[in-house]
C-alpha cells in the first residue's frame, strides 16, 4: 500500500517529463493508445504508397537487469526530490529472496540489482530507465518493449541500418 502512495508521489513529480511515446503504467497511455498510434502511422504510410520497416525490441529479463545506481541517477536527473530518491534507494537495497522446492529451503540471497516483479514500483522504475531512449525514426515504447518504425517513400531506400547504429 505504501509503495502505491510513494509511486503516485513520484508520478506527480514526473508530470510532463516522461517521453510522450511511452505507453503503459501511465494514466491515459495504455496499450490501446500505443496500438492506435502505430496503426495510424502505418496506414497513413501505406495510403501514400510508402512502405514501412519495423524493428521490435524486447528487453530480456527486464526485472532482473535494473541497475540500482542508474535508477537513482535517472530519478535525480528528472528532478525527483532528494527525499524520494533516498526512499527509493532504501527500497531497492537489501531485497532478499530464497527458493523453496518440496521440503528443501535454500539460504536467503541478498539481491544486488533487479527488482521483484510483484512490486508496485517496478513499472515506474523501468519507465524512468528507458525514458531517454530515442531513435531517429518513429518510436513507440511499452514498458520493456519498443517498436521502431521507418516510413520509406516509394523509390527511397531504408535508413534503418544507420538509425540502429546512431
Amino acid at each position: 500500500m505504501f509503495e502505491s502512495f510513494v509511486g503516485q508521489w513520484i508520478l506527480d513529480e514526473l508530470e510532463g517529463k516522461i517521453n510522450n511515446r511511452q505507453y503503459g503504467a501511465l494514466c491515459g497511455r495504455s496499450t490501446a493508445h500505443e496500438l492506435v498510434g502505430i496503426l495510424h502511422h502505418r496506414h497513413q504510410a501505406l495510403g501514400n504508397n510508402s512502405s514501412v520497416k519495423v524493428v521490435f525490441i524486447d528487453y530480456a529479463k527486464a526485472f532482473d537487469h535494473i541497475d540500482h545506481p542508474t535508477v537513482l541517477l535517472e530519478l535525480a536527473d528528472l528532478g525527483v526530490s532528494h527525499f524520494l530518491v533516498r526512499w527509493v534507494r532504501s527500497f531497492l537495497c537489501h531485497w532478499q529472496q530464497r527458493v523453496k522446492f518440496l521440503e528443501y529451503v535454500f539460504e536467503w540471497l541478498t539481491l544486488q540489482d533487479g527488482m521483484p516483479q510483484s512490486s508496485y514500483l517496478w513499472p515506474l522504475i523501468f519507465l524512468v530507465l528507458v525514458n531517454d531512449f530515442s531513435a531517429g525514426c518513429l518510436l513507440h515504447k511499452f514498458m520493456d518493449d519498443s517498436t521502431l518504425s521507418e516510413i520509406i517513400p516509394k523509390g527511397d531506400h531504408s535508413r534503418m541500418a544507420t538509425i540502429m547504429t546512431e
